[in-house]
């Protein structure tokens, strides 16, 4: 099980609205299209450890409201993604890098798994004229798979790959 699957299957238990006022919109100051969960890490690390402290958890205890914890980390997390990625919609659009029609937004990795993650990025996406592609869950769990179905999506469109694959000389560094 991937870890956004973990969270979300941990998280569908817990009220999201618990501890949300922990997690704050990150990263707004920024006026690129960049994503970073340190932030979001380090605050969910943080409120962990004050949980531990408030109901005596030690070594390898789980807290008792750990549903509660992982749905708002959840909401939290998905509110992130979701803010940048409507920046970054916007970017594209003001740019004109797309086509309509032509947008389309590859959901991958681990997050991928998650079901609320991926409904909610999904709406984004419905919202604002993208195609929402997801890999199936079993290449949604390791970064080199993922690699891998990027450049065989990219050679069943010719784009972006030798003329002749089969002819590039690959040796090991």
């Amino acid at each position: 099980m991937s870890g956004g699957e973990s969270l979300q299957h941990v998280a569908s238990q817990g009220d999201p609205l618990s501890f949300i006022d922990r997690f704050p919109s990150i990263m707004g100051k920024y006026r690129d299209c960049n994503f970073s969960f340190s932030g979001i890490k380090t605050t969910a690390v943080r409120l962990i450890a004050k949980e531990e402290e408030k109901h005596g958890i030690v070594g390898d205890g789980i807290l008792p409201n750990v549903a509660d914890v992982a749905a708002a980390f959840q909401l939290g997390l998905t509110r992130h993604l979701v803010r940048r990625l409507l920046r970054c919609m916007i970017f594209i659009e003001q740019k004109e890098l797309l086509k309509a029609g032509e947008m389309t937004l590859v959901l991958s990795g681990g997050v991928a798994c998650n079901s609320f993650i991926r409904q909610v990025i999904g709406q984004v996406c419905e919202s604002n004229g993208y195609t929402l592609k997801v890999p199936s869950p079993k290449l949604c769990t390791d970064n080199g798979i993922m690699i891998a179905w990027n450049g065989v999506e990219y050679l069943k469109a010719g784009m972006g790959v030798a003329p002749d694959p089969g002819s590039v000389d690959i040796e090991p560094k």
